[in-house]
Parts: structure tokens; sequence; C-alpha cells
């Protein structure tokens, strides 16, 4: 309802028989700090997002806002162009169910880790946003950590972003036009068999490479 003005965070928490809700349940275009945080936290049987049309995101505003929602098919209209500290972080973290994010190409301010681990762990992800072309100290990283159904790159021009690490994880070498760079992602994985290999970034300058002690502060 429209006169609602607060709403604690776990709202539906742990609601595991809650199968769809409204799109339109959310309409307020101006949100506080941790305003919808964990709202929808482990409801496993969700299938559905409301839609999402503040301008302004604060400081954990959505974090791990579906987080662990397993049935999650369908993301939510995202429709900010500015973020906070933390304002996407783990926004859908273990959603195994959901194979396309939501556009994130209008968003152009962002904040310190505003999409860390947004998407980690969602296996059946198999395409990518497109991303602004700002950045900010820590915000991609591990934003796809685990997504093993990935065999694109992220659509950007941009070339800063390859300090951070998104963790694009695949079982095979990508490419993509960073300015004409080519980035190779080795499969990553948590444990054995498969070693983590050096990501490799080809590029027209002298420095044609970043040492592998560095692997940590990737884009993928």
């Amino acid at each position: 309802p429209t006169t609602i003005t607060t709403i604690n965070t776990y709202a539906f928490a742990n609601c595991t028989g809650l199968t769809s809700v409204n799109r339109d349940m959310l309409p307020a275009t101006t949100l506080t700090g941790s305003c919808y945080a964990r709202m929808f936290l482990n409801c496993t049987s969700l299938t559905n997002a409301p839609n999402l049309p503040a301008s302004y995101v604060y400081g954990f505003g959505y974090g791990q806002m579906f987080k662990g929602c397993t049935s999650l098919a369908t993301a939510p209209v995202i429709s900010a162009t500015g973020t906070g500290t933390q304002s996407f972080i783990e926004m859908f973290a273990g959603c195994t169910s959901l194979t396309t994010p939501p556009d994130l190409s209008n968003i152009s301010g962002l904040g310190y880790e505003c999409y860390a681990g947004m998407f980690g762990g969602c296996t059946s992800l198999t395409t990518l946003p497109a991303l602004s072309q700002t950045i900010a100290p820590g915000c991609y990283r591990a934003m796809f950590q685990g997504c093993t159904s990935l065999t694109t790159a992220p659509q950007s021009d941009l070339e800063s972003p390859l300090k951070h690490s998104m963790h694009l994880q695949s079982p095979q070498w990508i490419s993509h036009p960073f300015r004409k760079n080519q980035i190779g992602a080795g499969l990553q994985k948590n444990g054995p068999p498969d070693p983590v290999r050096p990501v490799i970034v080809v590029r027209e300058s002298p420095q044609t490479c970043l040492d592998a002690a560095d692997n940590q502060r990737r884009l993928f």
C-alpha cells in the first residue's frame, strides 16, 4: 500500500511458502539505507520479484534482498541511476534458477562495493548485464563468482575494472573487446580437482599481462 512509510529488514525472510508477489508492491521512489535489505531472504519458493522504481539506492538498500531465493527465475526492473555503499551486495546470491540479470546500464553513480557478490552462486545465469562507464573501489568484487554457466564477458568499454575481481567463472577462455584488449578467464573453483589458472590480459601496450600474484584484484 502507498500509505506504508517504513518497512523492516527481513520483512518476508524465510517465508518458504511465498510463491509470488505483486510486481508493483514496492512503489517508493525514495529510500533510506538498508530499506529493503534481506526482504525476501531464503524465500525458496518465490518465482518472481517486485519492480524497484527508486532512483537512488542508499547503503545496503537492496543488500541480500533475494539471497537464497532458489526458485527466483525473473529479476525485477531496477530504475536506479545511483548507489551508495554496498547497495546491491549479494542481492541475488544463491538464486540458482535466475537465468537473466536485471538491466544495470542506467546506473552511472557507483558506491563502494555496490555490486559485490551480487550474482554469486547463480549457477543458471547465462547472460550478463550491460555495465556503466564508472567504477568505485571494490564495486565489482566477486560479482559473478560461482556463475558456472556464463560464457561471455560483460559489455563495457572500461579498462579500469580490470583491477577489480568479478570472478567470472567459465569452463573456457573468453574474449572481450575492452578497447581491443583480450581477456582470458580460466575456470575457478573453491577447491580441487582443477587448479586456478592465472588470468592473462593481452594488451597493445608494452606491459602485456598482469602477474599471477595480482590475481585477486582481477575483473575476472
